[in-house]
């Protein structure tokens, strides 16, 4: 689903994506079925399965289904095609073009053609011309019963089958006419027949465009059983007996006179449809060719016996051909059964050529909720994201404030050890730096003090450390400052006449002026620089 919203699985018959599709066709006497992988612009018939129906028990029906499944091979999609007798036809025209513009029109347009309410129908269409310049369009209308539908899907459902699309049979067989076989102009009209076993398909065509189609609800089965009544020869009146060749002798006679009667009967539904089709059809013409596909069609003795008797061009569908001139491929192991070329054609209709399909209202429905829960689904995630990058953005800022607090803590720290600040009051680390700057640049003019062309800082140091008689007044100094044109002394001297001594002699130094008199023991006094001895020296 996302896929091919954002990125198409195919464009026009290019596969961007490969896959591999089987197409299922249930008849009253066996189940068969086809799997063919699509890629690029490759179509390759893998396999193909048929299994025998002793009945028309449900169960065995539905038996037959799940063991196809199982063992003909990896898929991405199941296809099927209902029977025409469970479908009405209508033809319409209508004053536009496009297939999804009718599509929106359409059901109420066939509403009052059916026999039925429109909440009970299922409704899908077949363009079969388009008239550009008068913007006019030709569509054949099939409709069908809900309930007929679901009783049929109701077999793939029950074997866990996952159905993908249920074409039409006729609608299936004309897309494979039309894409495959007909060539522009090559002939004026046609009939193309499906001899099946529940039933004959008839379909007129006029330069390929589908004109008309008639149902004979009773195929090559019901056609055997009625004629078998008079020869009593095919005990268990199926359609293998009609092919066996273990028939000897006047069975083989009399099994003989019953093809040539289904034959017969065939033929009498071919005239039928051929006057069906000239009463109803404007500028009816008379068909060609015949062209025969179908359980019927391989009778023995088919084609010349219909040609004569109907005096039309009677001719098999050869699948084989049609196949290998538009490059489907098959594998080695791999054969096309005539009689099995149904279970081909629908797969191929479905999947590659066509666009019908019952299950669409399904479908729908289930895609505008799958795209509901997509769209909550993008919402929940994208909130979630938003979310988890709120937390995570928090959960970075918390980090990193604690980073911070720890790393002026640390500088804090640092300067009070180093350069003696205190700036724990300080908040701002700029104005912790600042501090430190004034701290730096108040060190560095004491510093610049030391050069030789301002070394009279030092004399005037030197002279007071000569002028103290330390061991004489028991000095013992603390600390020691130097700053910009003064000196600051932290210490003790052992007594008061001690002091008075320390006092006087820093009274008597010449170079210094005493800013602060010693009064206790424990003292701190602020010796400055006389200016004129600076003066002087510098």
């Amino acid at each position: 689903m996302i896929q091919d919203i954002f990125v198409p699985s195919k464009i026009g018959s290019y596969y961007i994506f490969h896959k591999r599709v089987v197409g299922f066709e249930i008849t009253s006497s066996a189940v068969q079925a086809s799997l063919i992988y699509f890629s690029k612009n490759k179509v390759v018939l893998e396999n193909s399965m048929s299994i025998a129906l002793q009945d028309q028990n449900p169960t065995s029906i539905i038996n037959a289904i799940k063991k196809i499944a199982t063992t003909i091979g990896a898929y991405d999609e199941v296809v099927t095609s209902l029977t025409s007798s469970a479908v009405i036809f209508k033809e319409l025209t209508l004053p536009f073009i496009g297939r999804q513009k009718i599509a929106m029109i359409v059901n109420y347009e066939v509403e009052p053609l059916l026999p039925f309410s429109l909440d009970e129908a299922v409704i899908d269409f077949l363009i079969v011309e388009e008239n550009k310049e008068k913007s006019q369009t030709t569509i054949l209308v099939a409709a069908t019963r809900k309930t007929d539908l679901q009783a049929y899907t109701n077999y793939f459902e029950k074997a866990g089958v996952q159905l993908t699309n249920v074409t039409l049979d006729m609608f299936a067989l004309y897309d494979f006419y039309r894409n495959t076989m007909y060539v522009t102009q090559a002939y004026t009209s046609i009939l193309l027949v499906d001899f099946g076993v529940d039933a004959i398909r008839i379909l007129y065509i006029q330069k390929g465009i589908l004109k008309s189609v008639r149902l004979v609800p009773y195929g090559l089965t019901s056609m055997m059983s009625k004629v078998d009544e008079t020869f009593q020869l095919l005990p268990n009146k199926s359609v293998e007996d009609l092919f066996d060749k273990d028939v000897d002798g006047n069975d083989e006679e009399t099994k003989h006179q019953i093809v040539q009667q289904l034959i017969v009967d065939f033929c009498k539904q071919i005239s039928l449809s051929i006057s069906f089709f000239q009463k109803q059809i404007k500028n009816f013409e008379f068909p060609s060719r015949v062209i025969c596909l179908g359980a019927g069609s391989q009778l023995q003795g088919f084609l010349d016996q219909a040609t004569e008797i109907c005096q039309i061009n009677f001719e098999n569908l050869d699948i084989k051909r049609v196949a290998m001139r538009n490059n489907i491929q098959t594998n080695k192991k791999t054969k096309i059964d005539p009689q099995q070329s149904a279970s081909l054609i629908i797969p191929l209709s479905a999947a590659h050529y066509g666009h019908i399909n019952f299950l669409s209202y399904e479908q729908q429905k289930m895609a505008s909720s799958l795209l509901n829960k997509q769209l909550l689904t993008a919402l929940c995630i994208s909130l979630a994201a938003i979310a988890g990058l709120y937390f995570y953005s928090n959960f970075q800022v918390k980090g990193w404030n604690i980073s911070y607090e720890k790393s002026r803590k640390e500088l804090i720290t640092t300067l009070k050890d180093q350069m003696d600040i205190e700036v724990k009051a300080v908040k701002r680390v700029t104005d912790i730096v600042g501090a430190a700057q004034s701290k730096l640049q108040q060190t560095k003019k004491v510093c610049i003090s030391y050069s030789r062309s301002n070394n009279s800082f030092l004399n005037h140091l030197q002279a007071l450390c000569s002028k103290i008689d330390r061991a004489s007044l028991g000095l013992d100094l603390k600390k020691l400052s130097l700053h910009d044109k003064e000196i600051v002394l932290q210490g003790k001297v052992k007594d008061y006449d001690a002091l008075q001594t320390f006092e006087e002699e820093l009274m008597d130094l010449t170079d210094f002026i005493l800013k602060d008199r010693p009064q206790e023991l424990t003292f701190t006094v602020t010796l400055q620089v006389k200016e004129d001895q600076d003066n002087n020296e510098g």
